[in-house]
């Protein structure tokens, strides 16, 4: 009698089982033969629960039309009893069919404009021998979204991208939400993505809600020199006499306005002022006010006779405040303690300005 070695025996058996499991001819016929009685237009259970993955490869915000376009996978699977069958007799436990022989849920974006790609994915569905059905469909999808650009350059914008049925009721298709989240995985870029979670809203819907983060790092660094640049030239020019204020309050406008002016085309439309453009803004218009102070000081009348309310106020002035001239007795000695009162409140609200921009910008 002939001895066969027990490996050669495992690996015959395995042969064995690849071969059945691959015999396309005998497994297109058995499911010919299973759906030759299927009516695909009758849902399998009523409610039909099916679940829902996305599987995000691409996103990104599209700030010329406030929109978020992302590029996904959506996993649709559930369960059909009708197509179950014996795996053992099969010799196989899944098979591959085209999705125009099944029943299939409708299900599809409800927010947005999406379109399924046409590689061929979407036409077959793989079919288990449980009952199991799973459905791959490669989403091209934008919504619109109400960009928030307070923290311009570095903003975080979310986006809700709703999928449920515009044919079925919730009596008829039961959706969930897979909460096993896959790893993301997309082209870096511009954005970032922060966060994807998933949900079931009370209407039955699944709602995804994708964040996602400006990499702007060169509007940042831009952003933060002309401001450092700009305070600068005002602390300066607040440690300097009146009559050389005016040229290096100038200068920290000008280069403000030079920020505001090009930063203008880079920021799109949203639903407010980003921080940064309130801080260069309100730092110009506070390196003008300067300048006009200045001015106006250096032109206050050192001749004439002041009026008396000014010169009785001079006299109630604090030690502090009362004027470092050796005529402060006299008509110079009040038009000079009204000076230095303007110039100091003036660099009083010039140091809380700064400190407002810098807020606003970190």
């Amino acid at each position: 009698m002939l001895a066969v070695h027990p490996t050669l025996v495992i690996m015959l058996l395995l042969v064995q089982g690849t071969v059945s499991c691959g015999d396309v001819r005998s497994l297109s016929q058995r499911l010919d033969a299973a759906l030759a009685r299927y009516e695909r237009d009758i849902a399998p259970i009523q409610p039909t629960r099916v679940h829902l993955a996305l599987h995000l490869r691409h996103a990104a915000v599209r700030d010329f039309d406030s929109t978020v376009h992302i590029l996904a996978d959506l996993a649709v699977s559930w369960v059909d009893p009708r197509i179950a069958w014996n795996a053992s007799e099969w010799g196989c436990d899944s098979v591959v069919a085209l999705v125009d022989r099944l029943w299939l849920p409708e299900v599809s974006l409800l927010n947005g404009i999406g379109s399924i790609s046409g590689d061929g994915a979407a036409a077959r569905a793989r079919l288990s021998s449980d009952g199991r059905i799973a459905w791959l469909q490669r989403y091209d999808a934008t919504v619109p979204v109400d960009l928030d650009l307070a923290r311009w350059p570095r903003d975080t914008q979310t986006a809700i991208f709703r999928f449920g049925s515009r044919t079925m009721d919730m009596d008829d298709l039961e959706l969930e939400s897979d909460d096993s989240m896959p790893a993301v995985t997309f082209e870096s870029g511009t954005w970032e993505l922060v966060g994807l979670s998933g949900g079931v809203s009370a209407g039955g819907e699944v709602l995804w809600t994708v964040k996602l983060r400006r990499r702007g790092a060169v509007a940042l660094a831009s952003a933060g020199a002309a401001l450092a640049a700009t305070a600068t030239l005002l602390a300066a020019a607040a440690l300097r006499p009146a009559p050389h204020r005016p040229a290096l309050c100038a200068v920290a406008a000008l280069i403000a306005a030079l920020w505001l002016s090009s930063a203008a085309w880079r920021v799109d439309g949203g639903s407010g002022a980003p921080g940064v453009v309130a801080a260069l803004g309100t730092a110009c218009a506070a390196a003008g006010g300067m300048a006009l102070v200045a001015a106006l000081s250096m032109r206050l009348p050192c001749t004439g006779r002041p009026p008396p309310t000014l010169t009785a106020a001079v006299t109630k002035l604090p030690h502090c405040c009362k004027p470092r001239d050796e005529e402060s007795g006299g008509a110079r000695g009040a038009w000079t303690a009204l000076e230095q009162l303007i110039d100091r409140a003036a660099t009083v609200a010039l140091l809380v300005t700064m400190l407002v921009c810098f807020a606003l910008f970190y």
